[in-house]
């Protein structure tokens, strides 16, 4: 017999202003499955996954993320057109028009964590409207055991009503989508979906690949200022003396047209070298350093054919590949420009070198 809940464990959602909902918590997976379906808002696709259509959004929108901005973060976040401020009456006056929203509906709970490391660790409950955004949680989250639910303090609240519209010149927001941090009553408030998506190089007319920039990989999901990540991340590598390595999965052999795919087989070469410690420590007869990025490139990996750990000897065109690098390095130190005031000395070091065309 399948069991339907992690937990017979109860909950009552009325501490939040969700009032007479039909609370279903700690749904497993095949029933939030079956209960999708069951609703019309999802397919089982031939493989037996459960597809869903998100209908107008399909990825993030990052200019419809905000953060309150009170004492707690007004000197610390990086306001900017990602970091976009909110106010703290604004976002009380909109949860209380999201949880009205949420009451005498059938409400979707999960209670789970994030952080495997108990020093971090931090437990959320999840209150979702449709049934495969709480299996979207059951997926993503840490998850409790029978014992930890039992006993379980949420700390972060994330309420997440996709059907919910926001008006904008009424409720401070951009467009009816939103996503909003509270970092003083720690919750995070999503409606109206509040995702949208675009890849960078395929917007109509573009012939060749354009240099797209985003601070650690990931700016519209950082708040404190790039610099700061930087520094962390610094520090972790000199506390723990670990080797950090950039491996090419994208284009090598010459510029877009001309060029090619890095053949997987070489990239999982290379991982494998990696974790199997076949590359040893930086000795000037096993690398050489990049003129322009100056990143150790090893001369010899298992697996990788010596050509292909060399960019420069790849292209087959020196000039062509020069011009490129330092075309790509000006675009970065340009960009970088934005961050500089707020950079160490240890920062602007690794700057790739400027070349004037």
């Amino acid at each position: 017999m399948v069991n339907d809940t992690q937990t017979a464990k109860s909950i009552s959602l009325e501490q939040y202003g969700i009032k007479n909902a039909k609370v279903n918590y700690q749904l497993s997976p095949s029933n939030l499955h079956d209960i999708t379906i069951a609703k019309g808002q999802g397919v089982e696709a031939s493989s037996g996954a459960l597809a869903v259509n998100t209908g107008e959004f399909t990825g993030r929108s990052p200019l419809d993320r905000f953060i309150v901005k009170d004492s707690i973060t007004s000197d610390k976040v990086w306001w900017s057109k990602i970091n976009i401020p909110f106010e703290s009456d604004a976002f009380q006056k909109l949860y209380n028009k999201v949880v009205d929203y949420l009451s005498n509906k059938a409400i979707f709970v999960r209670d789970s964590y994030v952080c495997a490391n108990s020093n971090y660790k931090t437990n959320i409950r999840v209150i979702n409207e449709h049934p495969w955004s709480n299996m979207f949680a059951y997926n993503m989250f840490l998850r409790p055991k029978d014992e930890e639910l039992e006993t379980f303090e949420p700390e972060w609240l994330i309420v997440n009503a996709p059907g919910f519209m926001a008006i904008p010149n009424q409720d401070g927001t951009r467009q009816h989508n939103f996503a909003i941090l509270d970092f003083t009553r720690k919750i995070a408030l999503i409606g109206g979906t509040g995702y949208t998506a675009k890849v960078a190089g395929t917007e109509a007319g573009v012939i060749e690949p354009v240099p797209s920039f985003s601070a650690c990989f990931g700016a519209p999901f950082m708040p404190l200022h790039p610099t700061k990540y930087a520094e962390m991340l610094s520090k972790k590598m000199k506390d723990s003396g670990v080797n950090v390595w950039l491996i090419n999965t994208g284009w090598t052999g010459g510029a877009y047209g001309v060029g090619t795919r890095m053949k997987l087989k070489y990239t999982r070469a290379m991982i494998s070298a990696v974790l199997n410690g076949d590359l040893d420590l930086y000795t000037y007869d096993d690398y050489h350093i990049h003129s322009v990025f100056g990143v150790s490139q090893p001369r010899f990996c298992p697996g990788v054919p010596t050509k292909v750990l060399s960019p420069k000897t790849a292209w087959n065109d020196d000039d062509a590949y020069y011009k490129t690098a330092f075309k790509l390095s000006n675009a970065f130190r340009e960009n970088f420009k934005k961050f500089e005031a707020h950079a160490t000395e240890e920062i602007r070091r690794g700057l790739p070198q400027r070349y004037a065309f």
